[in-house]
């Protein structure tokens, strides 16, 4: 084992020490990470595979059999040559102004942000680049929730914030999966628009209703349309919550699971009339049975009104998000769950 501490400084911000066996990066001097493991170049896998833009694109090329102790023992490379690997490693990236190409970003990242915070403006420079880069960039798309989490975003100033923001409106319009639209009304991305940021994706997704492009994805868009108590929004929350209910009379059967989760953003009376909308007429209408129970049921729920009007509106919504879900599963559903709710009404 090293007994002694090797120190390397690459530059006036970032030093390397080599203790214990283990290579640690200091920014600033203070222990900011312990490196895990060299990437080892496997010629055999890289010939034929064409050109490499980065470190992250060579990842699937290249051997990590130095992540665990055992096989650098097998490589037969010593935690002093490791760590002058590390020492060479980072001292390209930063003579190469931080070029995210050069080091792994699970590292790249964290480090410009860390220096970015210590006052290294070069870093702040290729820190706010490389957000605006990978946010925007649909490849690296599940990497945008941890830009947007981890407060990235505030590294930018306002204009480069409205630089980003319309580039991606321009892809949540444009898009035709729909996922960048998605990623918009993500509950840390939506909390994090301005007013004008809001209003213009409302305008955007209203947009996409209207030439039929929108599908019904993300929970958490009917989350906020339900809890927004801006009155500028009630035209939009309106129109949305149309497309639901249509989407249920004519294509419940392509909503699966997804059914009872839409049913939960109506009322009672909105529910009561979506019913009435299906083909449910018909039934109440032909089967004797049904038409019994059904209005046994409504008889009781209706008592409730003068009495406890929190409760009438809970079972009145429970009651028709019942029967909705049962009438597209078929009569014989329909009629077991109509004697359930019958005897816990009772």
């Amino acid at each position: 084992m090293t007994s002694s501490i090797k120190e390397f400084k690459v530059n006036d911000y970032i030093s390397v020490k080599l203790q214990n066996d283990h290579t640690v990066i200091y920014l600033d001097g203070k222990k900011f990470m312990q490196c895990s493991y060299l990437l080892i170049h496997k010629p055999s896998k890289i010939e034929g595979m064409g050109v490499i833009n980065s470190i992250d694109e060579a990842a699937d090329l290249l051997d990590k059999r130095l992540e665990h102790r055992d096989d650098k023992e097998e490589i037969e490379i010593s935690p002093e040559e490791e760590f002058w690997g590390h020492c060479s490693n980072l001292q390209a990236w930063a003579e190469n102004g931080y070029d995210t190409r050069l080091i792994h970003s699970n590292l790249a990242i964290p480090l410009l942000k860390k220096l970015t915070d210590i006052g290294d403006s070069k870093a702040k420079l290729v820190f706010k680049e490389e957000i605006a880069r990978r946010i925007i960039n649909v490849s690296e798309y599940n990497m945008i929730w941890y830009f947007f989490d981890e407060g990235y975003l505030d590294y930018l100033d306002d204009e480069e914030r409205n630089s980003l923001f319309r580039e991606l409106f321009i892809k949540a319009t444009n898009d035709a999966s729909l996922k960048f639209l998605d990623l918009l009304f993500a509950n840390s991305v939506f909390n994090s628009l301005n007013t004008e940021e809001r209003d213009y994706l409302f305008d955007r997704l209203i947009e996409r209703i209207n030439l039929g492009h929108f599908e019904l994805k993300n929970q958490t868009l009917f989350e906020i349309l339900e809890i927004e108590t801006r009155t500028e929004f009630r035209e939009q929350r309106i129109k949305i919550k149309e497309l639901i209910k249509e989407k249920i009379i004519r294509h419940s059967n392509q909503l699966g699971n997804m059914l009872s989760e839409y049913l939960v953003f109506f009322s009672g009376d909105e529910l009561e009339k979506m019913l009435w909308q299906t083909n449910f007429n018909k039934l109440y209408e032909s089967d004797s049975e049904i038409r019994r129970i059904f209005n046994k049921n409504l008889k009781l729920i209706k008592k409730l009104k003068n009495i406890n009007p929190k409760k009438y509106e809970f079972e009145k919504k429970f009651f028709f998000e019942a029967l909705i879900r049962s009438y597209f599963k078929g009569k014989d559903t329909m009629l077991e769950d109509l004697e359930i709710i019958l005897k816990y009404l009772q």
